[in-house]
């Protein structure tokens, strides 16, 4: 069972792979203690990409004070997430990343396979 999280409590820290534009990786528990927005997504989802530039607004409304998190759960491979990442959205500071091949984290979280979701 799916534990409920309200606005500001502590959220599951797992092991994520985040992408950068220099194709190295950062662990999501690096950011443990941020205030952190963490956004399930997936490339065919227009809703999902409708709502990402949003997230970019947040991150510099908050002068970077917030971390914002673009999790891909869709499965889909590395390399494909980082390529449309930097050509769609080449300069956003929002961390892109992945899931495991099983989706553990977005369930983890209350995912129930309707995108886009925000914890």
């Amino acid at each position: 069972m799916n534990e409920v999280y309200k606005v500001g409590d502590k959220c599951i820290v797992q092991e994520i792979t985040l992408l950068n534009r220099e194709e190295k990786t950062w662990s999501l528990s690096q950011f443990e203690g941020k205030i952190c927005v963490i956004n399930f997504w997936a490339t065919f989802c227009k809703p999902c990409l409708e709502e990402i530039p949003f997230f970019e607004q947040t991150y510099n409304f908050y002068n970077g004070d917030v971390e914002v998190f673009a999790i891909d759960a869709a499965g889909s491979p590395e390399e494909e997430i980082s390529d449309y990442a930097s050509t769609r959205w080449p300069d956003y500071n929002i961390k892109f990343g992945l899931d495991d091949e099983k989706l553990q984290y977005y369930e983890r979280l209350g995912g129930k396979g309707i995108l886009p979701m925000t914890v």
